[in-house]
C-alpha cells in the first residue's frame, strides 16, 4: 500500500492502515490493536503526542495540510505533561472525534505518568481517524508521489527497491543500484554517466558514484542533503552493490522533485537497469 492507501478489507487492515498514518505523522504510541470484541484501541499516547494528534486532526478536518511548525515542534519527546495538561488534551481530543464512530478516550497512568488511551474504535471509526491524519499530511504524500513518477520519468525505477513513502515526518527512500545512482547523478548535473559495468565496479569507482550522487542533489536542491550510503558486494552472502539513500526533509524533496521535474532526460538506452524488486522477489 504505497502513499498511506486507506483501502481496507477487514479490521486487520484498518489497523495496519492506522498504524502507517500514526508512524508517518510521528505519533509515538504501542501498536494499535484489536480488541477481544473486535474494535481497534491505541493505548498509551503521551500528553504531547495526544497534543500533535490534535493538531493533525483539525488540520484534516480543514483540509489545509500541516500548519508552519509542526515538524519542528518534537512534541513525542518532550516533558511529559502533568495529570492536569493531559487531562486538557483529552477534552481537546474528544471535541475533535465527536460525531465520528471513534470509541472512547480515556485517561489511564502508565510507569508513572498520565497516558490517553483511545479504545472501542470499529472499522469506521478507526477509518475515519486514519483518513484525517492522511489528510493533513496531505503535503508528505503528494510530494511521495511527485517523486516516484518524477523517478519513472527518467527511466530509474527499474533500478530501485522502493517507492517513495512517507514516516516520522520525512519521504522515506530506500536501496538503488549503483548504475540507477550514476544515472540519477548525471540527470541532476549533465555529466556523463561513466562507462562500463558498473553494477560489479570496483569499491572506489562505487564511492565515487556515491558521493557524486550527493554532491548533485545538494547542488539541485540548493544544500539540501541526500544521504547516499554504499553498501559494497559482500562474497560471503552475494548480494551485489547498492546505494542506500537516507530520507528527506518535505522541503528537500519538494526541490529534488522540482529539479528532477525540469531536468533534460538522458539516453539510457544502451544500459539495461536490472529490474531489482523482480530480482528480489517484491
Amino acid at each position: 500500500m504505497s502513499y498511506l492507501d486507506n483501502s481496507a478489507a477487514d479490521i486487520h487492515d484498518v489497523r495496519v492502515n492506522l498504524r502507517r498514518a500514526l508512524d508517518a505523522a510521528d505519533i509515538t504510541s504501542s501498536e494499535p490493536e484489536i480488541s477481544d470484541d473486535g474494535l481497534v484501541e491505541v493505548l498509551g499516547l503521551r500528553g504531547s503526542a495526544a497534543a500533535r494528534l490534535c493538531v493533525l486532526l483539525e488540520a484534516g478536518a480543514a483540509q489545509t495540510g500541516l500548519p508552519d511548525g509542526y515538524e519542528a515542534a518534537g512534541l513525542p519527546s518532550g516533558p511529559t505533561m502533568s495529570t492536569a495538561q493531559t487531562m486538557a488534551v483529552r477534552q481537546d481530543l474528544e471535541r475533535l472525534l465527536g460525531g465520528m464512530p471513534s470509541g472512547a478516550v480515556s485517561v489511564g497512568i502508565h510507569c508513572e505518568r498520565p497516558v490517553i488511551h483511545l479504545t472501542g474504535m470499529d472499522m469506521s471509526g478507526a477509518a475515519a481517524l486514519t483518513s484525517l491524519i492522511r489528510s493533513a499530511l496531505s503535503d508528505y504524500v503528494t510530494t511521495a508521489r511527485d517523486l516516484h513518477a518524477a523517478l519513472q520519468k527518467h527511466g530509474l525505477e527499474p533500478g530501485l527497491d522502493f517507492t517513495p513513502g512517507v514516516k516520522r515526518l520525512k519521504i522515506t527512500l530506500g536501496e538503488a543500484s549503483v548504475e540507477a545512482g550514476a544515472v540519477w547523478a548525471s540527470i541532476l548535473d549533465g555529466e556523463p554517466v561513466p562507462e562500463g559495468d558498473l553494477e560489479c565496479a570496483e569499491y572506489p569507482e562505487a564511492q565515487a558514484i556515491a558521493d557524486r550522487l550527493e554532491a548533485a542533489v545538494e547542488a539541485a536542491t540548493d544544500g539540501g542533503c541526500m544521504e547516499a550510503r554504499l553498501l559494497y558486494y559482500c562474497e560471503r552472502c552475494s548480494k551485489d552493490s547498492v546505494l542506500d539513500f537516507g530520507n528527506l526533509p518535505l522541503d528537500v524533496a519538494r526541490r529534488l522533485v522540482t529539479a528532477l521535474q525540469s531536468a533534460e532526460p538522458i539516453d539510457v538506452s544502451r544500459r539495461t537497469l536490472t529490474n531489482r524488486r523482480l530480482a528480489k522477489g517484491i
